[in-house]
């Protein structure tokens, strides 16, 4: 196992144990962090559809990327890290392509990913 390899199992046992903690089955929050596992590597090699629950308990079906290349306005968007407040652990910022700007969502509220589109093969 390489060190990347071995970084993303305790990223992915770490938010595991978080959503636990929450009070999350056992069961359910391994493959809770699995699912966002898998959605943070496919953002970060192209464009993913996916959804998640809003607050309000709507859905929201997302297009985004993390990936350069995929898109001309995620490419030259000035991302100002100073002015953004720091978000806890289990929560995800991805360029949502229809909006054209960044986005958040809670990992507890990820419901599925619905299709992958891969522009890259590097993280």
């Amino acid at each position: 196992m390489n060190d990347e390899q071995k970084l993303l199992r305790r990223w992915t046992l770490n938010l595991a144990n978080d959503l636990i903690d929450d009070g999350w089955d056992r069961k359910y929050a391994f493959k809770q962090a699995h699912l966002c596992r898998r959605l943070l590597e496919c953002l970060g090699l192209g464009t993913v559809v996916f959804e998640y629950y809003k607050k309000d308990g709507t859905v929201r079906r997302a297009r985004g990327t993390l990936c350069k290349g995929v898109s001309k306005d995620f490419d030259h968007y000035e991302y100002k890290t100073e002015h953004q407040k720091e978000n806890p652990f289990n929560v995800f910022t991805y360029y949502d392509l229809d909006a054209t700007g960044f986005r958040t969502f809670d990992a507890t509220r990820l419901r599925r990913i619905i299709e992958t589109t891969i522009k890259s093969k590097s993280l």
